[in-house]
């Protein structure tokens, strides 16, 4: 499995290198490390970190709410399975709520059992072990995510039929492109990718899409990143160059700015021409607000370059990064925010979201890369009409439920 560990929005930086620090209780190296390379630092309030029961309380009690929605710590076990690996126990899915207050399936992983017993998105979700599902127990039903935890589903399939599927919890590896695929339309060759995340191991997922793009002489591309968290800023820096980097190689694609007392540490990241680069002036990229991080900076990084279309809803609004802190003798792994990410032209600070040209619900009665869905819908007809048409809030849209745990906000699969 191919590992990469250069950024998760920087680098990772190993800590503790000296007797002190060593000797250190873990809350205080937190403390110390957020007074060091946290962003906003100096918003940082004097307290005693040995007050607080675990490091996860400090973080909460010392961030900067103000702005900082986002920073938090996880075990080194925690960081290597879900960043690195790729992996977690579940059943593999997503879920989310349509306007009727129906619970429906909004992505799969290709890995899970469910799949492969037919689930897909948009398909309801009915009773769990005989108990009716509604927006607020279906946490509760499906359990912690742990191996052997067993769940029997009632589905109800777009075709009005329901199917019973008994499914128990396993590891289960992510995939990153969840769908991708070419349509002809007339002259155009329009490429589609819905990517996940932008964690470690999507790299050589987005390598055999774009090796089928440029062999199918892809002439417009849509990328969804509706579900898209972010993760890794190289991995977001290899799909910028599969799209932008034949035109604009070694043009910046993002800049990270530190706090004074890093500035060392500023650097920025540039395209590179690959060999599989597409050639365009355009880009389709169908987002919502849980679209953040690395997926923003996909857009804003390319606005100085080409035309970039938002379809769908707007973005979350997180123009800072992480730097990944871990020490040699804790089992922890610490992403305070730690810098603000800017393009080129020095544009950045979108903490309320990126505006979208067309409005459009996340329609998810339908599977990802069928036409008649809202978002791609949209996007093919504006590639095929030159403009959008009109009305544009169309749909059966949904709503995600509100994450609970670093686990929920950044990756929100069950």
């Amino acid at each position: 499995m191919r590992k990469l560990l250069y950024y998760l929005v920087l680098s990772t930086l190993v800590l503790g290198a000296c007797t002190k620090e060593e000797n250190e209780p873990v809350n205080v190296a937190v403390y110390n490390a957020m007074k060091e390379w946290y962003l906003w630092y100096d918003k940082i309030p004097s307290v005693d970190p040995q007050q607080y029961k675990s490091p996860a309380q400090l973080l909460e009690a010392i961030k900067y709410k103000q702005l900082d929605r986002w920073s938090f710590i996880i075990t080194t076990t925690e960081y290597q399975q879900y960043y690195v690996e790729g992996k977690y126990y579940g059943h593999g899915f997503g879920y989310g709520f349509d306007t009727n207050g129906k619970v429906r399936i909004t992505f799969i992983f290709k890995n899970s059992d469910l799949y492969a017993a037919g689930v897909r998105r948009g398909w309801m979700i009915k009773t769990i072990n005989n108990t009716t599902v509604t927006t607020q127990n279906i946490s509760s039903l499906l359990g912690e995510n742990k191996a052997g935890i067993s769940n029997t589903f009632v589905f109800g399939r777009p075709n009005g039929t329901d199917t019973t599927i008994t499914s128990e919890k396993k590891e289960v590896p992510m995939d990153m492109v969840l769908l991708d695929t070419v349509y002809t339309l007339g002259a155009h060759k329009v490429g589609y990718l819905v990517l996940y995340s932008f964690i470690a191991d999507a790299a050589s997922e987005i390598d055999e899409v774009f090796n089928k793009f440029a062999t199918a002489g892809v002439t417009d591309l849509i990328v969804d990143l509706r579900y898209n968290t972010g993760g890794f800023t190289n991995i977001g820096l290899l799909l910028a160059s599969y799209i932008a980097g034949k035109n604009h190689p070694r043009e910046i694609w993002c800049r990270f700015v530190h706090n004074d007392k890093k500035t060392s540490k500023d650097t920025s990241l540039v395209l590179e021409a690959k060999d599989q680069s597409l050639s365009l002036n355009r880009l389709f990229v169908i987002t919502t607000s849980s679209t953040a991080s690395t997926s923003e900076i996909i857009i804003n990084g390319l606005r100085p370059m080409m035309t970039v279309y938002t379809i769908g809803q707007k973005t979350h609004g997180k123009p800072v990064g992480m730097d990944v802190l871990t020490w040699k003798q804790y089992d922890y792994v610490l992403f305070p925010i730690s810098f603000k990410i800017v393009n080129k032209n020095g544009q950045g600070d979108y903490f309320g979201g990126l505006d979208v040209d067309a409005s459009v619900a996340d329609d998810i009665s339908h599977n990802f890369g069928d036409q008649h869905e809202a978002c791609l819908k949209a996007a093919l007809n504006f590639i095929e009409q030159g403009s959008f048409r009109q009305p544009l809030r169309v749909g059966l849209p949904t709503t995600r439920p509100e994450p609970t745990s670093w686990w929920d906000r950044e990756f929100g699969a069950y």
